[in-house]
């Protein structure tokens, strides 16, 4: 089994275009016999969470996990090209799963409980792979777990980029935080 993350960019994400994302595309997709599924639209709900942070253009406006025998297969390109219709901008990624610590399950369709906060990043160009990776996964991992209100955590480090002009991103994370609410 491999897992591909599809990033969706997209300038103008309302509700009604996310909603179309968790109802209509997700079932397309699932016609296609993809074996796992994970939609994450960014929302109203947590559109102007303090977490949301942005630095692409167009803006990240969701993150589609797939689960599927083969990223090369016709099934995988299907996918993929569901998802390009709907946005500005598609790049997608051939990733391995870490889970150090499993979000608890939600009924499909269903949100999770609080925000599942993604970041996208790169190995900063001063370190190698190795150090990247022991600084990542050994001793940031834990820290963010243990001060983060993080009830799920979820690496995919990237292995190569499955579509045309597509920056490679060395990372991905998605935590899964409990929403602070303002007094």
């Amino acid at each position: 089994m491999e897992k591909v993350i599809a990033v969706l960019m997209r300038t103008d994400s309302n509700d009604e275009w996310c909603a179309r994302q968790r109802g209509p595309v997700a079932e397309a997709l699932l016609n296609l016999g993809i074996p796992g599924l994970s939609v994450n639209v960014r929302d109203d709900a947590v559109r102007h969470s303090l977490m949301t942070l942005t630095t692409m253009d167009p803006p990240v406006a969701a993150v589609v996990s797939l689960w599927t025998q083969q990223c090369y297969g016709d099934q995988t390109a299907a996918a993929l090209t569901l998802l390009g219709a709907e946005c500005e901008q598609l790049a997608a990624y051939l990733v391995t799963e870490s889970v150090p610590l499993a979000a608890p399950a939600t009924e499909p369709g269903c949100r999770t409980t609080g925000l599942a906060n993604i970041a996208l990043l790169r190995r900063p160009a001063d370190l190698d792979q190795a150090t990247w990776l022991t600084r990542w996964q050994r001793d940031h991992t834990s820290v963010a777990i243990a001060t983060q209100s993080t009830f799920g955590y979820t690496q995919n480090w990237v292995v190569r980029t499955l579509t045309p002009g597509g920056d490679h991103r060395s990372e991905g994370v998605l935590r899964c935080r409990r929403r602070q609410r303002s007094a």
